[in-house]
């Protein structure tokens, strides 16, 4: 879902195309946006660049500072992505 980002946006532009069902679960553009701006600047930056960007694991490691390992980034998409999801959860609930 997020790797399409960029062609949803532009869907969601030119026809207000704002919900996706991906596996039987809708999705919300907005709420993907809202779940973004929650995530503390290093998660959001990992979770943007490589699973918005598709940027390979060490490119995304070097162009957030880390020169030595790329785990840091592993740690941060990961932990990004596990609070984008319960931030779509949160938003069914309601």
């Amino acid at each position: 879902m997020l790797k399409n980002y960029y062609q949803w946006k532009a869907y969601v532009e030119d026809f207000g195309l704002t919900y996706i069902t991906i596996e039987g679960e809708e999705w919300c553009f907005y709420d993907i946006l809202d779940g973004l701006e929650t995530l503390p600047p290093r998660q959001k930056e990992a979770v943007i660049l490589m699973c918005i960007e598709d940027h390979k694991e060490w490119d995304t490691a070097k162009e957030m500072g880390f020169t030595k390992w790329s785990t840091p980034v592993q740690v941060y998409r990961n932990i990004g992505l596990k609070k984008l999801l319960a931030f779509h959860e949160d938003q069914e609930k309601n």
